[in-house]
């Protein structure tokens, strides 16, 4: 096998009632594994929060769930980057304060 390709695995899991197999890269399975255990937990209270529904209607409550926190995650900033955008909005005022001056000077 050459060394560059990369490896994959086998992750099989149930879910709802129904086994499935996933075939991922091998530094890819834990984070696979985790996910597959958020859905599990995910589902599993929501069928035990409304218990009239199918298990489908909660499987695609789950991925609506599961989309919609992804879409705020994308949609906002982190602590980090909000105060890197501030950090960079100093910055332009000092460098818009400092052309300013140097531009007074030179008159």
């Amino acid at each position: 096998m050459n060394a560059s390709a990369p490896e994959y695995e086998d992750l099989t899991f149930s879910l709802l009632g129904d086994s499935f197999t996933l075939r991922c890269r091998k530094e890819q399975k834990e984070e696979m594994q985790q996910a597959v255990l958020n859905v599990q937990a995910s589902t599993a209270r929501i069928l035990r929060d409304s218990p009239n529904i199918s298990p489908q209607q909660a499987a695609i409550l789950a991925a609506i769930d599961s989309q919609s926190r992804l879409q705020r995650y994308m949609g906002g900033s982190t602590p980090f980057q909000a105060e890197a955008t501030k950090l960079v909005k100093e910055i332009e005022q000092v460098i818009a304060k400092a052309r300013s001056q140097i531009s007074e000077s030179s008159h």
